[in-house]
């Protein structure tokens, strides 16, 4: 029996912050992309040394079907996954980004969003 789902939220928390200097830095190392930055800049004009979370809201949307391993081995076959993970927005406190510099964030991020859990069940 396929699952089916579409359109299913998910969110991942990423922990950016500002420097002594103004400069914007992501906890994890990643360089920021410049258009984010700019964005950033441009939202946060008087931004004082301290750390905040952007998140990165997202939509998910795919199937599964569970594996049959019982009965005459001709009917067995392993289970399949598909799931496709498409930009919503990214939100900086109150903010939204714009669409170009929520794209750069995403496509920093699409490994890390991947790899959230999804209840597609439930």
């Amino acid at each position: 029996m396929m699952n089916k789902w579409i359109n299913i939220d998910g969110i991942l928390i990423v922990e950016a912050g500002v420097d002594e200097d103004g400069d914007w830095f992501l906890e994890n190392q990643k360089e920021l992309p410049d258009d984010v930055k700019e964005e950033l800049h441009k939202l946060f004009p008087k931004a004082k040394e301290g750390e905040l979370k952007i998140k990165i809201h997202f939509q998910s949307s795919g199937t599964y079907t569970p594996a049959k391993t019982n009965g005459p081995v001709e009917d067995c076959y392993p289970s399949e996954y598909e799931d496709k993970r498409e930009l919503d927005y990214v939100e900086v406190k109150e903010w939204l980004l714009s669409l170009p510099a929520a794209q750069s964030f995403y496509a920093l991020f699409e490994e890390e969003i991947n790899a959230v859990e999804i209840d597609f069940q439930g």
